[in-house]
């Protein structure tokens, strides 16, 4: 199953918290998910034309849930703390990495508040009235005038602020080709091998539509045993198992609610 994102905080200082700031955090905070491998395998994937969809989601695990049913795979996800960001980086980092989908997720979670020391110049000017009586060689004289003294200087406030902070989250997906199989399987689960009594066997977790194990009636939480005449012990036998099984039509032996049963499966021939 692809990894599920984790919403992080990230402590950063008041600059990186105010509106302007340059850097992508979609992009400073990404995790692959082997994307470079899924985009390497062109064979496997539908190349997107232009930038990427954006979806709001609501829940991780519903959503991946519902991409991969859709036949989307997950190539990485960005996961952060900060201020209001624009939804454009994210629409940006995905064109960057061939995303088809992006799935965007925000939740506040605090506001910070405090106050900055502000430095401002402080000039001060003062006017002097003078008057007097001057004495000189040719006699005696009244006087008056103004002088101006000019003082410079700064002072400094304290500027409150408040800024509010979000978790932001976002995944990555692009578009399978059509599968051969179409599920998304797992290893057992303790419980699961004490309910079956036995260590062998996958568990499906997602059943892709419009495959060939959508139209034969796979569902959520089969446990596949064997595929035609190859048993299926752990996940790399299961991939064995559907390799000698390619374009033809196949016997899938499943256990479904403590019920052993078989399906009649046209197995296509891409990987």
């Amino acid at each position: 199953m692809y990894r599920h994102i984790v919403l992080v905080v990230l402590v950063a200082g008041f600059s990186a918290l105010t509106a302007g700031c340059s850097t992508n955090n979609f992009a400073k905070f990404y995790t692959g998910n082997k994307g470079e491998e899924v985009i390497a395998n062109k064979h496997k994937i539908v190349l997107p034309s232009g930038p990427p969809v954006i979806i709001r989601g609501s829940s991780v695990e519903a959503d991946e849930k519902r991409m991969l049913q859709d036949g989307y795979l997950q190539i990485g996800y960005s996961s952060f703390n900060a201020g209001q960001v624009n939804e454009k980086d994210a629409i940006k980092h995905g064109e960057d990495i061939h995303a088809a989908v992006v799935v965007l997720y925000s939740a506040y979670t605090h506001t910070n508040s405090g106050a900055i020391p502000l430095t401002m110049p402080n000039t001060q000017t003062s006017t002097t009235q003078m008057s007097g009586t001057s004495f000189g060689p040719s006699g005696m004289g009244n006087y008056t005038g103004t002088a101006n003294t000019t003082t410079y200087g700064s002072r400094t406030m304290m500027m409150p602020y408040n800024v509010a902070r979000y978790d932001y989250g976002a995944t990555y997906w692009v578009k399978s080709k059509p599968m051969r199989f179409g599920v998304h399987v797992d290893v057992l689960t303790d419980v699961q091998r004490r309910q079956i009594g036995t260590n062998k066997g996958v568990q499906v977790l997602v059943v892709v539509r419009d495959t060939p194990a959508f139209h034969a009636d796979i569902m959520n939480g089969d446990i596949i045993k064997q595929i035609g005449a190859y048993p299926v012990y752990d996940l790399p036998s299961f991939f064995d198992a559907l390799d000698h099984s390619s374009n033809q039509r196949t016997t899938i032996h499943i256990v479904r609610d403590g019920q052993e049963i078989k399906k009649e499966v046209e197995i296509g021939g891409s990987r």
